[in-house]
């Protein structure tokens, strides 16, 4: 006997029974089955898709922001680098700056500085901020060459001016924040050199110094010895000064012993036309030649030439050389070299290569000194504005998925009705058999 089909179920208009083995599933029947439920799966599915909606519709929309970034070019950065003070390239600098924009604490200051701190202390800065860099090769003539990279910063909110000034915000914190860095490294570099610099200046200051006081022994010491010899040959010519003197007494002595043997008084008449006395050398010439005796010039005037003779203190008049020596001595009391030397104050004009030095220090002071107002890491390609349109909720998609989902729960809960009433059908049918 044949077991009947349940009333609501749909009949096989064949009048011969179809054997369906146990261990296989009649597709035929299964889709009868869905048909036959197709009312409930319409109602579920049409249900999840108006949930979808309503959660579309009522979903806060999120907005993201974008930033791009490139590296500076290297005449941009030129005033750090130009004195060997901080060797930075712009593909440093910009790797700097991709460090800044995801560190936590730049992220936090750009939230806090656009949503307030209290909100920015409950954020999660990674949920709204995103930065992602890659790297292009440039090709030339069909040849790998030169490589940049560029980086995008994201921000993400549900106001879309929100969103593109938390992207600039961090930008801007960032790349003041590597400039800031790099500047301070200069600074600090630039210090370092410049206290080197000022102890190697202070070193060479002192070895001038040094280097003068020894110029002045030497001076001093050379104007010794030159004084020594002076006086030397000055004590020599007096002495032989000296010396021709009294040789000259002894002569007018013994010439005024034989005048006085012969009596004469006076120059003999005979001679005076041809006796010359040179009273400068105080020697006694004549035409007939030098060998005319002197005691012809008579006792009186031999007698006044020995006591002038020897009456004389000095014979310092009778030498030109002493007088030439003396001036030279007279010239070796004031050394104006030396003198000058001593009134050395300042002794940093006279250090060897003190023009490199000073314009190596100005060059430090100057970097020192300088805020480099013009410098930035990174450069902006393109500026975030506001999207116009939500990342999300992406209405569409969440519908199309609604519908694919309320589609497969729908046909999940008719196959569940459908195993329900075809079991209840079995002792229904089990009880008309007997």
């Amino acid at each position: 006997m044949q077991p009947t089909l349940p009333q609501d179920m749909p009949t096989n208009h064949s009048t011969e029974p179809r054997y369906v083995p146990e261990d296989e599933i009649d597709l035929i029947e299964l889709g009868e089955g869905l048909w036959a439920q197709r009312r409930l799966i319409a109602a579920i599915t049409a249900s999840v898709m108006l949930l979808a909606a309503l959660y579309a519709l009522v979903a806060t929309p999120i907005y993201e922001a974008v930033t791009e970034l490139r590296p500076v070019t290297t005449s941009a950065i030129s005033s750090l680098t130009e004195n060997d003070l901080l060797p930075v390239s712009p593909q440093d600098a910009f790797d700097r700056t991709l460090r800044e924009l995801n560190a936590r604490t730049t992220q936090q200051k750009a939230a806090a500085e656009v949503l307030g701190e209290d909100i920015a202390n409950r954020l999660n800065t990674g949920n709204v901020f995103n930065v992602s860099s890659e790297t292009e090769t440039l090709r030339r003539n069909g040849q790998t060459g030169d490589y940049y990279t560029r980086a995008k910063v994201t921000a993400k909110h549900s106001n879309p001016e929100t969103a593109a000034t938390l992207a600039n915000t961090l930008v801007h914190l960032a790349n003041n924040a590597t400039t800031a860095t790099l500047i301070d490294e200069l600074h600090s570099t630039a210090a370092a050199r410049l206290a080197n610099l000022e102890d190697e200046i202070e070193r060479r200051r002192e070895a001038a110094r040094r280097e003068t006081s020894m110029r002045i022994a030497q001076l001093r010491e050379q104007d010794s010895i030159q004084r020594g010899r002076l006086q030397n040959r000055l004590d020599e010519l007096r002495t032989t000064a000296r010396k021709l003197r009294q040789d000259e007494v002894l002569r007018l002595q013994e010439a005024l012993t034989i005048a006085r043997k012969l009596d004469i008084t006076e120059p003999r008449t005979d001679y005076q036309n041809v006796v010359n006395i040179d009273t400068t050398s105080r020697s006694i010439s004549s035409d007939r030649g030098s060998n005319m005796p002197l005691y012809t010039l008579g006792t009186r005037w031999l007698e006044a030439e020995i006591n002038a003779l020897a009456s004389r203190e000095s014979d310092d008049h009778d030498t030109r050389e002493i007088r030439e020596l003396e001036q030279r001595l007279g010239e070796l009391e004031v050394n104006a070299e030396i003198q000058a030397l001593q009134k050395r104050d300042d002794f940093t004009p006279y250090i060897d290569g003190i023009s490199a030095l000073l314009s190596n220090r100005s060059r430090l002071q100057s970097a020192m000194s300088s805020s480099f107002p013009d410098i930035r890491a990174v450069r902006i390609d393109r500026s975030a504005q506001p999207p116009e349109s939500p990342i999300k909720p992406r209405r569409a998609l969440i519908l199309a998925l609604a519908i694919v989902l309320g589609g497969m729960l729908g046909v999940f809960v008719a196959l569940i009705v459908n195993a329900v009433q075809a079991r209840q059908s079995v002792p229904a049918s089990a009880s008309d058999g007997a």
